[in-house]
């Protein structure tokens, strides 16, 4: 008798099975990585190619939940309140620290929540 695991919970639920990390990248994809490479390079000269390929890395880990709210975004009415709320948190959750981190290593620059007092004036 085979024990049923139990489902996902969160943003990794939401990850469908052809986004396995251990599938091969696709022609777009390391396109995309080359391309975000020659970013990186253009305002980068030190040569440290480990913050090279972190850079490539925290822009693109994400890119499942880039996609899933871009389909939101596109078809509203394809969806509803609840795999909304779950696509927006995914994305948020999942992509903010990557971007911040993808910032430091790129413009050698943390930036800070700029809008923080202005989103809780009344």
């Amino acid at each position: 008798m085979s024990v049923k695991k139990p489902p996902l919970n969160g943003a990794r639920s939401l990850r469908s099975a052809k986004q396995n990390s251990n599938s091969k990248p696709s022609s777009s994809r390391r396109k995309l990585e080359k391309l975000l490479g020659a970013a990186y390079d253009a305002l980068n000269s030190n040569g440290r190619a480990v913050c090279r390929r972190n850079f490539i890395f925290h822009m693109t880990d994400w890119l499942n939940d880039l996609e899933q709210l871009t389909a939101l975004y596109k078809h509203p009415e394809k969806f509803d309140k609840r795999s909304a709320k779950d696509i927006v948190a995914g994305f948020l959750y999942h992509a903010t620290w990557h971007v911040r981190a993808a910032a430091r290593l790129m413009l050698d620059h943390t930036p800070e929540d700029i809008f923080k007092e202005i989103d809780y004036k009344e």
